[in-house]
């Protein structure tokens, strides 16, 4: 009965935070863009600039973000004409730097949607979301190793790395780092191996913590709610948010629920061709993950999506 009245209590606290804190918002820019950051480095300039655009809006709270190669999320609290400005001021600036490096196509045109964040359960699955990013894509990393966003400051060890705050470094390093002689930010953020700084400097990584009842809700929500990131993924139109090994949970429940079989072996053709839409129109899974899990020719599954062959 304890545990039951400190989970129930620890729910209602979550409830008057979102309630209280908010309103909250997803910031989410297209993944059909051309690559944006391509190395390393340009990631750090990407984290930098994201850093130094949050620092001119301090009514705003960043409780989440990931930065991929071409597109970026954000779960941000605030004033949504605030949001829109700080993406806008975000984009000029990675238009400033990266205009004088060539090769960055479609900066002037980047666009984004501010969508609300209806209700607390949403919010738990979109910061699940947006912290899996990375993992999905990258079989290198895990939603904990992923260093271009907040998704390895969640529930964490304190970093590895060299760690200074801004105000010790010199004034080169700190031109190097914001692409700026005069935007820096503020002396107490944490600047990582010299290169970029900390995501808990400038976002509001415990508020997002406190969205969850405890680290064992979090990790739950970014591994077992597959559902859940298939709905944000049709409302945002994005490919590929599962991994191999969710989409095959997914296909042998299916199997069994839908199909009344064990395995894709046993359909017959037709009962093989609505599975394959099902996957590709509610899971958002390319032609070519989908031909990997159910072991069907990539021809045939090329055959009913055509435009996704690859």
């Amino acid at each position: 009965m304890e545990n039951n009245a400190y989970r129930i209590s620890r729910e209602e606290i979550c409830q008057k935070l979102f309630l209280s804190e908010g309103p909250f918002w997803h910031l989410v820019t297209s993944e059909k863009m051309p690559v944006i950051l391509r190395d390393d480095c340009e990631f750090a300039v990407g984290m930098n600039l994201f850093a130094s655009s949050c620092s001119l809006y301090p009514g705003l709270k960043v409780l989440a973000f990931t930065w991929m190669n071409n597109h970026l999320h954000a779960v941000i609290g605030g004033d949504y004409d605030a949001v829109l400005s700080l993406f806008e001021t975000l984009r000029k600036r990675l238009v400033d730097v990266f205009s004088k490096k060539g090769g960055h196509v479609g900066l002037s045109a980047w666009a984004c949607k501010v969508i609300g964040v209806s209700d607390l359960g949403y919010m738990r699955n979109l910061i699940a979301y947006v912290h899996r990013n990375g993992y999905v894509v990258d079989k290198a990393v895990t939603p904990f190793s992923y260093v271009w966003g907040t998704g390895h400051v969640y529930y964490n060890a304190p970093r590895a790395g060299v760690q200074h705050r801004l105000c010790d470094l010199p004034v080169r390093i700190k031109r190097e780092i914001f692409r700026s002689r005069d935007v820096f930010g503020p002396d107490e953020w944490i600047v990582v191996d010299d290169r970029y700084i900390a995501p808990e400097s400038f976002c509001d990584v415990d508020l997002g913590m406190a969205m969850f009842r405890n680290a064992h809700q979090y990790l739950s929500a970014l591994t077992k709610n597959v559902e859940a990131y298939s709905q944000i993924a049709l409302e945002l139109m994005e490919d590929n948010f599962a991994t191999d090994n969710e989409l095959y949970s997914v296909v042998a429940r299916l199997c069994k629920q839908d199909f009344g079989v064990n395995t894709v072996r046993d359909m017959d053709q037709s009962s093989k061709v609505q599975l394959v839409r099902k996957l590709h129109y509610d899971y958002r899974a390319g032609n070519s993950q989908i031909s990997r899990i159910t072991a069907l020719p990539q021809s045939f599954v090329d055959s009913l999506f055509p435009l996704s062959s690859r």
